[in-house]
C-alpha cells in the first residue's frame, strides 16, 4: 500500500531500451584469478587486472549498502566483452559509450568536462561523451538516431517524456531486452525492482521483458506550494489566512500597504502557470498532468472541464483584475522581486531556487491548506517520482556489459550520491560517524545550490535510486547554517502545515501504455496545451469565464476527444493495479 500511495502521476508509460547486444553465453570469459585467458588478455595484464576490485569504498555498483559496496577479494573476477564482473573498475580497456541526454541545466553543466564524467573515466575506464538536446527536442533527436543506419549513440539518459516511445523500435529490434544483464551486473537495479515494484512496471515492455531502467525519488513530494511574506503580513495586522476569502483579504492590504509593489507572483513547474495544486481549495488535487483520481469511486478525471477547476478559474480571475496577482517567466525572476522584498506571496515549487536562506528564515513562511467558501478543501497532491526512461542502452553499443554495471553503480547509494552532488570530496563527503556532509561553503556567492551541484554533475539527467534507503541517511551541512535551518522550516512546515491534509487513498500512478492503447489516443493533439492557453486567457480575461466556458469545454471534447483519452486512462490504470496486486 505505501508504493501505492507514493505514486501520483502522469501518462507517460511503457517505455523499452535500446540494448548494445551481445552473446555472452558464448563462452568468453576469463577467470582473473585463475588466469584463464579469453578476450584478448595478455600476461601483461593479468597482475593488473588481478588487483582489480580489492578496495571498492567508492562503490562498486553491486549493493545498496554501505559493506557490500567495497568488493570481495575472494573473489573470482572474471572478464565478458571487455567488462569486469565486480570492481570499482569496469572495463578492462578504456572505451567510450557515447550518450544523447536531456539537458536539465539551462547550459550550466560542462557535460563532457565535468567532475562526475572525470571520476567515472579515471576510476571505471570509461569515458562518457555526452550530446545534449533540449525537451522540444527529444522526440525528434531520438527519431532521427533510430533511423540513421547506426545509430550515433550507444546510451540515450534522462530522456522523458517519451515512455511510450520507443516501443516501436523494440518491434523492430533495435532495442534490447535488459534481463540477462540485470540478473548478472544488476543487484542494485533488482533492489530497486524488488523495493519498488511500479519502477519495474514502467520499465517492462509488451513482451515481458525489461528494456528501460528507471529515475526513483520516493521522498514527501508535493506540487507547488504558497510562501508569505511574514514582515507584510504583520505589518498590514492580518493573521495567517486559512480560506480562499480571507487570503485575497490579505492581498488586497498588501496591495493598499505597499503600491507599486506585488501582492502576489506565480511561478509553477511549468512557469508562468498557477499550477494545479492552486484548484485545491476549490475540490480537486491533482498533479501538473491535470488527471486527478476521484476518491469516491477510484476513477481517473480530467481537472480542466470539471466545475470545480472553472471556480478556481473565477478566483484567480478575480486576484487578476483587481491588480493582486502576476506571472514571472521564471525563478530568476521570482528570486529578484523575493531579494528586494518587493513582493508579499510567492506560488513556486522549489524554495531553493527563490529566496535567499537567510531572507526566507527570517521573512518567509509557508501557507496552511486551504479551504474555499465554495466548499472543498485543498489536499495538495503528494507525487509519484518515477520515470522509467532514464538509462535505454542502442543497438549501437558495443559493450553492453559494462554500459549495464555503470547504470546498476547509479543504483548504488555512492553511486547516486556522486551521481546527484559530485563526486565524494567535491561538495560532499562522510564525517567520522557516517553522516553525509554537504559543505555549503563552496557555494559561490550569489549562486544557489542546484547551480554549484550542476558544475560538478548533470545530476537530474542520470540514473538514481532515491528510496528508503537514500533517506535513511542523515544529511548535514558543515558550514552555511542558514541553509540548514532552511531545510528544517521547510520539512517542518510541510509535516504540519501539508502532509496532514494532503493524504488521500489514491494517488495519480506513472501509467504504462501498449501500442493498443496508444493507437486510442494518437492523433488526438496536445489537449493540455490548449488547456493552459485557455486557462490563461480566461484568468487574464482575455476571455470570458462564462461566455466562453461552453466553447472551450466543446473543443476539449470534439477536437481533444478528452472522455476518449480519460477512457483510456482508466482502462491502463485498471491494468496496472492488477499488475501491482500480484506484486
Amino acid at each position: 500500500m505505501k508504493r501505492l500511495m507514493a505514486l501520483v502521476l502522469c501518462l507517460f508509460m511503457v517505455c523499452s531500451f535500446t540494448a548494445c547486444r551481445k552473446n555472452t553465453d558464448d563462452g568468453s570469459t576469463s577467470v582473473i584469478y585463475e588466469y584463464e585467458y579469453v578476450n584478448g588478455s595478455t600476461d601483461k595484464d593479468k597482475d593488473k587486472d588481478k588487483d582489480n576490485g580489492k578496495d571498492d569504498d567508492k562503490g562498486s555498483g553491486h549493493s545498496g549498502d554501505k559493506d557490500s559496496d567495497k568488493g570481495n577479494s575472494g573473489e573470482k573476477i572474471t572478464v565478458t566483452n571487455n567488462c569486469y564482473s565486480s570492481g570499482t573498475k569496469i572495463a578492462k580497456d578504456k572505451i567510450t559509450l557515447k550518450v544523447l541526454v536531456r539537458d536539465y541545466t539551462g547550459g550550466v553543466t560542462n557535460y563532457n568536462n565535468c567532475a562526475l564524467t572525470k571520476y567515472i573515466e579515471k576510476n571505471m575506464n570509461i569515458k562518457l561523451q555526452f550530446t545534449t538536446c533540449s525537451a522540444e527536442e527529444v522526440s525528434t533527436k531520438m527519431t532521427l538516431a533510430y533511423a540513421s543506419g547506426t545509430n550515433p549513440y550507444d546510451i540515450y539518459m534522462g530522456m522523458a517524456p517519451a515512455g511510450s516511445f520507443h516501443g516501436p523500435y523494440i518491434k523492430q529490434g533495435k532495442v534490447t531486452k535488459l534481463d540477462d544483464y540485470i540478473k548478472k551486473y544488476g543487484k542494485n537495479i533488482q533492489h530497486v525492482f524488488d523495493k519498488y515494484p511500479e519502477t519495474q512496471y514502467l520499465c517492462t515492455a509488451e513482451d515481458g521483458g525489461i528494456y528501460m531502467l528507471p529515475m526513483l525519488d520516493d521522498q514527501q513530494n508535493y506540487s507547488d506550494l504558497l510562501y508569505i511574506n511574514k514582515k507584510w503580513l504583520g505589518s498590514v495586522g492580518k493573521s495567517m489566512p486559512t480560506t480562499t476569502d480571507q487570503l485575497k483579504a490579505v492581498l488586497e492590504a498588501f496591495k493598499q500597504k505597499y503600491p507599486g509593489k506585488t501582492p502576489f507572483v506565480a511561478n509553477s513547474n511549468a512557469g508562468e502557470d498557477v499550477g494545479p495544486s492552486l484548484f485545491g481549495p476549490f475540490g480537486i488535487s491533482t498533479y501538473h498532468n491535470w488527471n486527478y483520481i476521484d476518491q469516491s469511486s477510484d476513477q481517473i478525471k480530467y481537472t480542466c472541464i470539471s466545475d470545480e477547476y472553472r471556480n478556481g478559474l473565477r478566483y484567480y480571475n478575480s486576484l487578476f483584475s483587481a491588480g493582486l496577482m502576476k506571472f514571472a517567466a521564471s525563478k530568476d525572476e521570482v528570486r529578484k522581486m523575493t531579494d528586494a522584498d518587493s513582493v508579499g506571496l510567492v506560488l513556486t515549487d522549489s524554495p531553493k531556487d527563490t529566496f535567499n536562506a537567510n531572507k526566507f528564515n527570517s521573512d518567509w513562511t509557508m501557507v496552511p491548506v486551504l479551504n474555499a467558501s465554495s466548499g472543498g478543501t485543498w489536499a495538495n497532491v503528494k507525487y509519484e517520482n518515477t520515470w522509467a526512461e532514464w538509462f535505454v542502452l542502442t543497438k549501437s553499443c558495443k559493450y553492453p556489459e559494462c554500459a549495464v554495471r555503470l547504470a546498476d553503480w547509479f543504483y548504488s547509494k555512492e553511486g547516486t550520491l556522486t551521481g546527484q552532488y559530485g563526486p565524494k570530496g567535491t561538495y560532499w563527503d562522510y564525517d567520522t560517524k557516517g553522516n553525509v556532509v554537504l559543505d555549503s561553503s563552496k557555494i559561490p556567492n550569489g549562486k544557489s545550490e542546484s547551480e554549484y551541484i550542476y558544475t560538478l554533475t548533470p545530476s537530474y539527467c542520470l540514473p538514481r535510486y532515491k528510496g528508503d534507503d537514500y533517506y535513511a541517511l542523515n544529511f548535514k551541512t558543515s558550514t552555511n547554517n542558514a541553509i540548514t535551518k532552511m531545510d528544517e522550516n521547510l520539512k517542518q512546515l510541510k509535516n504540519t502545515l501539508i502532509k496532514p491534509k494532503a493524504e488521500q487513498k489514491y494517488y495519480y500512478p506513472h501509467l504504462a501504455y501498449t501500442a493498443a492503447d496508444s493507437k486510442q489516443v494518437a492523433d488526438i493533439g496536445p489537449y493540455n496545451n490548449y488547456a493552459y492557453q485557455m486557462r490563461m486567457q480566461f484568468i487574464t480575461g482575455t476571455l470570458s469565464i462564462e461566455n466562453d466556458w461552453d466553447s472551450y469545454v466543446n473543443t476539449m471534447k470534439s477536437t481533444y476527444k478528452i472522455d476518449t483519452v480519460i477512457k483510456t486512462e482508466n482502462t491502463v490504470y485498471k491494468r496496472y493495479k492488477a499488475w501491482l496486486a500480484t506484486k
